[in-house]
Parts: structure tokens; C-alpha cells; sequence
């Protein structure tokens, strides 16, 4: 039988990147789900194929936050997958978008719940059974579902009030499937990405995070895998100029983290800023970054 992935949420960044990686790793049919007919045929597929030339690609459009929806795309899946083994489930849908924190609106919330959390509980609902099944019937493969998250369950960020409180409840989520689960041969895992993802970034690129997904998919036994970039080389006199500037900094807003730095460097400087430029008299962030809603 054949060994697929689903990927719910593709896109340019970490879906497409993830899935290529798979691919080269004995995955034999892929299938890609996003919102965007358009880009899934003409960008995403072409790139998730371009590497191994026997590998199956699908595309389905899907909107994870029409739940009544879903059950009809499920039903397709299984169509799509009929006689394969589906090894690993991925979900990879958030959307990022900075707001007040009395101001967001509840529909928007709502919305974000029913895309990150009620969607993925359908799927787990109708793969999870499946994955046991394929657990026992084939030792040598490795079943999972894999989420990506991010630090907001545990360090979590006002402006970003309903990202926090998806990305939370979305945790509680995959740990009570994992408890409850857990002995029956699935991997249950949060890939927690915690900063933006670009293509500069040495740690939190498209490609390593793909690489290093892979790599805690294979180990088979983690309950996570923090992705972040790290700040140790920062010297002791622009760590000092930094911590100045959060002392005296006005709207603690824009800069919330001065005690949480620790003196070895930025090492747990709040990932979701876009960037930052030292400089041995101050510190200037360029602010939160909205993504759409994948």
C-alpha cells in the first residue's frame, strides 16, 4: 500500500516545505488542502513535486472554518486515499493578526476557534480511529498527527489575544488526545514554531522547520519540538543598552519582555516581533506582523 500525508493547511511557508521533506522520505502520495484553489494547483503542488518525480500529488480546496463543510471534504479524502495507508495527518492553519486587547471582535474569535480548534477536532474525530487501525496492522510505519503551534500557550502575547486563546485551547487538545491515545502506537505532536517565519531567519525558515519536523516525526517519541531562533552572540554591552531601553520605554506594549531577558543574550525575546536592530545606544522593533488566515 501506498504511505500518504494530508496536509491541512498548505501554503508557501511551512505546509509546502513540510510536505517536500516527506516526500523524499518514502511518502508516496500527498495531498494538499488550503482556502486557495488557484495557488494549491499553479504554486503549491508544483513546488511539493518538484524534487521526486514519483511522488502522488492532490489537491482539495477546503475552508476549515465552514465546519458543516468538512465532513463532505473528509468523505473526498477518503476516496482519494482509498487503498493507501494514511500515515501522518498534518494541520497547519492559524491565522496571526494583532489587535487591542478589548478591541478584537468576538465574531473574529469565533472564527478563529472554529479554524484552529473545532476543525481540527472533525478530523481527529474521523483520522484518529484510522491511525489506530494502521498502528496494528503495519508496526513498521509510524502514525501521527502533527500540529504546529507556538509559544502563546505558555507564554502568551496580549496583542495577540486570540491566537493565544486558540493556540491554548488547541494544546489542551492534542495533550488529552496523546493521554487518552497515547498507547495505541500514534504519535501525537505540537511543533511549536515560536517566532515569524521568513526565508533570512537561520533558525525559523521554511526549510528547517520542514527538516526538523521531519526529524521529530521519525524519533517517533516526543510530545513537541520548540523551533526558535537563538540570541546568545548578542555582547554585553548591546544586552545592557537593551535592557536600558525596555526600562525606560514608555509603551511597554511595544516592547513587554524586560523581565524576561535573560543576560546571555535575547534568547526569550518575544519571537513574534518581525525584527530587530541593535545598536549601542537603542533598540527599535518594527511591530507585529499580520498573516492571513491560511
Amino acid at each position: 500500500m501506498g504511505r500518504t500525508l494530508i496536509v491541512f493547511g498548505a501554503g508557501s511557508g511551512i505546509g509546502d516545505n513540510v510536505a517536500a521533506e516527506f516526500a523524499s522520505k518514502g511518502i508516496d502520495h500527498i495531498i494538499l488542502l488550503s482556502r486557495n484553489t488557484e495557488r494549491l494547483q499553479n504554486e503549491d503542488a508544483p513546488f511539493v513535486s518538484k524534487g521526486t518525480s514519483s511522488i502522488k500529488v492532490d489537491t482539495l480546496r477546503i475552508d476549515l472554518s465552514d465546519l458543516k463543510s468538512i465532513p463532505g471534504v473528509l468523505k473526498e479524502l477518503d476516496s482519494l486515499t482509498e487503498g493507501e495507508d494514511v500515515e501522518v495527518i498534518f494541520f497547519n492553519a492559524a491565522r496571526i493578526k494583532p489587535g487591542e486587547v478589548l478591541g478584537v471582535d468576538v465574531e473574529e474569535i469565533e472564527e478563529d476557534f472554529k479554524t484552529t480548534n473545532l476543525s481540527l477536532y472533525l478530523i481527529s474525530q474521523h483520522y484518529i480511529p484510522k491511525l489506530q487501525a494502521l498502528a496494528k496492522s503495519n508496526t513498521s510505519l509510524k502514525p501521527a498527527l502533527l500540529v504546529t503551534s507556538s509559544h502563546p500557550p505558555w507564554d502568551l502575547i496580549p496583542q495577540l489575544l486570540s491566537l493565544s486563546l486558540v493556540k491554548a485551547a488547541q494544546k489542551n487538545m492534542v495533550d488529552s488526545f496523546r493521554r487518552y491515545f497515547g498507547d495505541s502506537g500514534i504519535h501525537f505532536g505540537l511543533i511549536h514554531v515560536e517566532g515569524t517565519v521568513a526565508p533570512e531567519n537561520k533558525v525559523l525558515n521554511p526549510g528547517t522547520i520542514a527538516k526538523k519536523t521531519l526529524a521529530f516525526w521519525e524519533s517517533g517519541k516526543r510530545e513537541c519540538i520548540n523551533i526558535r531562533e537563538e540570541w546568545c552572540s548578542v555582547d554585553e554591552k548591546r544586552f545592557e543598552c537593551y535592557v536600558t531601553h525596555l526600562n525606560n520605554v514608555s509603551n511597554q506594549a511595544c516592547c513587554p519582555t524586560a523581565a524576561r531577558i535573560e543576560k546571555c543574550g535575547l534568547r526569550k525575546l518575544r519571537p513574534f516581533y518581525q525584527s530587530f536592530v541593535l545598536s549601542d545606544s537603542s533598540i527599535y522593533t518594527s511591530g507585529l506582523q499580520s498573516a492571513p488566515l491560511i
